[in-house]
């Protein structure tokens, strides 16, 4: 197995040097036959997308931004642009505080637990197609509305399947609900694939869409710390709080920080979609 997981590695390793540069790094350094190179193999050519204007629009963020100048942390003077900061550590916070990693590691404990007709290793193999069904279901209708719409969505659906086991094992402790052996595997697809549908991919978009260019490397790396320091912390707790807090409880601790979740964006998110980053910081700028 461990073979045949580094061919993708070494796949990404070949393939990656065909990856064209960024259009916006060559604008920066002022590379424009180069940039518009790059937008056509990305976009298209011409007659199927507006390239040049895509290109002015950027060209005007990265005037506008070189304008201001400064450091990393004289960009943070800006109020647009420590509320930005806030908006991007924050999902993608939560695209591992909402427990998908409790939920995708310890699925087949999940199902062995709650003793349902289904064997653990099929229900986990159920689970990662239900996965792999919401992934490509949100490349289909991620631009059909806004960021935060799928956000919010998202985010109901996964404290509702938290909810979901939480209940069922909260009446398992009092030797009820054994007719619904079908709940635990509905509720963990329920929650996978309203992950997929919003916080498994629109955080990482919003790196790009709220970070304007002198923040954007610096701050995309420490969401990622953020991102990844919750999933460790959150993986290494799960086990940890299901044995002294009880399976139920932890669910519903799960299920209450994805209701935190939801509140934080409609706080704290701005809506991007169909919006320049010219727009964006304005509306952040209120």
């Amino acid at each position: 197995m461990s073979i045949v997981l580094a061919i993708f590695p070494m796949l990404l390793l070949v393939i990656f040097p065909f990856v064209p540069e960024s259009h916006v790094y060559f604008l920066k350094i002022g590379q424009t036959k180069e940039a518009e190179e790059s937008l056509v193999r990305l976009r298209g050519n011409e007659a199927d997308y507006d390239i040049r204007g895509e290109m002015k629009t950027i060209q005007e963020e990265i005037d506008q931004n070189r304008d201001r100048g400064g450091s990393f942390i004289d960009s943070l003077s800006s109020v647009a642009n420590r509320r930005a900061l806030v908006a991007v550590l924050g999902t993608m916070g939560f695209h591992q505080l909402c427990g998908v990693n409790a939920v995708v590691f310890y699925v087949e404990q999940i199902f062995t637990a709650a003793e349902t007709s289904i064997a653990p290793s099929v229900g986990a193999i159920i689970v990662v197609c239900f996965q792999c069904i919401g992934g490509f279901l949100s490349l289909k209708i991620i631009d059909r509305a806004g960021r935060k719409y799928f956000l919010i969505l998202s985010a109901v659906g996964m404290l509702m399947g938290h909810c979901g086991l939480g209940m069922f094992f909260h009446l398992r402790k009092y030797n009820m609900g054994s007719s619904l052996g079908f709940l635990p595997i509905g509720c963990v697809i329920m929650f996978i694939v309203a992950f997929t549908l919003g916080y498994g991919n629109i955080p990482f978009m919003l790196s790009h869409e709220l970070l304007p260019p002198e923040l954007r490397g610096v701050g995309s790396g420490m969401a990622i710390v953020v991102a990844w320091t919750i999933s460790f912390l959150v993986t290494y707790v799960f086990p940890i709080a299901v044995v002294h807090l009880g399976d139920y409880i932890t669910f519903y601790i799960l299920g209450a920080a994805n209701a935190i979740a939801i509140l934080f964006t409609l706080q704290f998110v701005p809506e991007t979609r169909g919006k320049t980053l010219i727009d964006i910081q304005e509306i952040l700028s209120r």
